[in-house]
């Protein structure tokens, strides 16, 4: 069991695996057993992607201007100019982070951040995809996955509660290498599309109530009938 000395730090990976499945959340943290995955390096063209956009993000940030997506779908902001960007984008660097009355660190790391004339922060999430007609379509804000909505909410009160005002919409802007173009050329073309998401933090308290519950506990939580590793 842990005590307020030895909380772990938890990342939105972890929050969002108490939420899928709160058993081996509890193996993974109070255990230390690894759950099988995806190694990262399995996700290089997708990572690839979320760089080759941050660095074209620099370029306007530099610049002080909005980014040409931004202006094609009206949207009033530009990349956020802060000496601590790096750090937020990079886990080495140490992510963006804040400690709650309880004594649990949460930490997360984003894309991007825009910010608008009022001075509200504007979160963006750079996402490859292979569903062309997925991202394309996606066009009412409740057909988000809840893991989705639940990341975008994440990060966004992770700079609330470092005393930063946020904007009440987040945006997603997802890219798919197009599938049409007659030859390969060693070169893959684009589209992307700015998708917004409202952002609801509600969630986020009591989650991190449930957590600090489910750590103090001596034996882990009953199997998830829905979750593939627990089925094992």
């Amino acid at each position: 069991m842990y005590t307020k000395n030895t909380l772990p730090s938890l990342s939105w990976s972890a929050v969002n695996l108490y939420l899928q499945c709160r058993r081996c959340f509890y193996k993974v943290q109070v255990l230390k057993m690894k759950r099988p995955g995806t190694e990262p390096d399995s996700f290089t063209l997708n990572n690839t992607v979320d760089l080759l956009w941050k660095r074209e993000f620099d370029q306007y940030r530099k610049r002080q201007i909005p980014h040409p997506i931004m202006i094609k779908n009206q949207i009033d902001a530009i990349p956020f100019m802060h000496e601590s960007i790096n750090q937020w984008r990079s886990y080495k660097a140490g992510g963006i982070r804040f400690i709650n009355n309880d004594g649990i660190e949460l930490y997360g790391v984003i894309d991007d951040i825009c910010i608008t004339p009022k001075n509200e922060l504007i979160i963006v999430d750079f996402k490859a995809t292979a569903k062309h007609k997925q991202f394309m379509t996606y066009n009412a804000r409740n057909q988000w996955k809840d893991s989705n909505k639940r990341q975008m909410a994440f990060y966004a009160n992770l700079f609330k509660q470092n005393g930063f005002s946020i904007h009440n919409t987040g945006y997603f802007i997802y890219s798919t290498a197009r599938k049409d173009m007659p030859h390969f050329n060693q070169k893959l073309d684009f589209e992307s599309a700015l998708l917004p998401c409202d952002i609801d933090d509600s969630w986020i308290d009591p989650t991190v109530q449930e957590i600090l519950y489910c750590l103090d506990q001596s034996m882990p939580p009953e199997a998830n009938k829905e979750c593939l590793f627990c089925k094992f």
